[in-house]
C-alpha cells in the first residue's frame, strides 16, 4: 500500500480562521462561521458608548483545554433476559445520557434501557454528553444478544473527546464622569473544531441588567461567534496554544470593540 499526503492550507488559530481569507474547512460555510449568536440591544449600547465619559478595553484570549481524564471513556453493553439492556458507562449525567439514547436515537421505551456508572476516574466534563461508540456498542449488543465491550486509548480519547475554551475576546465597558457602568460590549470568537459536537453549541450570556448591583449598568450588548477552523490542513480539534492578556486602561478615545 502507497500513501502520498499532501499539504492543505491551514490556520492554527481561532482568530486567523475567522479572517476573510483564511482557507475553509466546509466550502459551504463563508469565514468558517458556524453559528453566529447576538444579544442584547444594540442601538442603546451605541447611544451609551457615545456619551461615555470613560470606556475600557480588554482583549482576553482563552486557550483550548483537553480535558484528558485518568480513565478514558468506555461502553460495556450487555443484554438482559428480559428484552431490557443494561449499559455500563463512566458518563458524569446518566439520566440524560439514557433519555438521549432512548427517545432521539434508538427509540426504545426508556425502561428498556439501563444506564450504570461506577467509579469514574476523572471526567472533567468530557463525559457529560452521549458518545457515538456509547450508541453503537448497544447497536451491536441488540444484533447478535451478545454482549459488546469498547474503551478508548489514550490517543483516542485527546483526539475524540470533546473539548472546551479556545476563545479570544474583546470586551468594552462604557463607564460615566463618575465609573458607573453604562453598557458593555462584548465580542467572542469560540473554535468549535470541525465537527459539531453536543455541547458545542451553548450561548454565552453570563451577563444581566442588574438594577441593584453595586455597579449599575443601564445596558448591555453581548455578542458571540462561534466558529469552526482548519488547522493543520486537516479538520481536527487540537489545543491552542496561551495567547497574551491585555491589560485593561481607561480612556477617553471612543472605540467600538465589534468593527473589525
Amino acid at each position: 500500500m502507497e500513501v502520498e499526503y499532501e499539504d492543505l492550507p491551514a490556520a492554527a488559530t481561532t482568530a486567523e480562521a475567522a479572517a476573510p481569507d483564511a482557507p475553509l474547512v466546509w466550502p459551504d460555510r463563508r469565514g468558517n462561521r458556524a453559528f453566529t449568536i447576538k444579544l442584547g440591544d444594540a442601538a442603546s449600547t451605541d447611544a451609551a458608548f457615545a456619551r461615555a465619559a470613560h470606556v475600557v478595553e480588554l482583549d482576553l484570549a482563552n486557550p483550548r483545554m483537553a480535558g484528558m481524564p485518568l480513565e478514558p471513556r468506555g461502553a460495556f453493553a450487555t443484554p438482559l433476559p428480559d428484552g431490557r439492556f443494561e449499559l455500563w458507562t463512566p458518563a458524569g449525567k446518566p439520566h440524560p445520557l439514557r433519555d438521549t439514547l432512548c427517545d432521539h436515537v434508538l427509540h426504545w421505551p426508556r425502561e428498556k434501557l439501563r444506564v450504570r456508572v461506577g467509579n469514574i476516574g476523572g471526567g472533567f466534563g468530557v463525559k457529560n454528553v452521549l458518545y457515538p461508540e456509547q450508541v453503537v456498542a448497544l447497536w451491536a449488543a441488540a444484533r447478535p444478544g451478545r454482549p459488546v465491550r469498547w474503551c478508548a486509548d489514550r490517543s483516542e480519547s485527546f483526539l475524540a473527546d470533546i473539548q472546551g475554551r479556545d476563545q479570544v475576546n474583546r470586551a468594552a465597558l462604557a463607564l460615566d464622569a463618575e465609573g458607573r457602568i453604562l453598557a458593555l460590549r462584548l465580542r467572542t470568537l469560540a473554535g468549535l473544531g470541525a465537527y459539531l459536537a453536543p455541547r458545542g453549541v451553548v450561548q454565552f450570556a453570563p451577563f444581566s441588567t442588574r438594577r441593584d448591583s453595586p455597579m449599575a449598568t443601564e445596558r448591555v450588548i453581548v455578542r458571540e461567534w462561534r466558529i469552526a477552523r482548519p488547522i493543520s490542513g486537516r479538520s481536527s480539534r487540537p489545543r491552542t496554544s496561551t495567547k497574551g492578556i491585555a491589560t485593561a486602561s481607561i480612556t477617553a478615545r471612543r472605540y467600538n470593540p465589534l468593527e473589525t
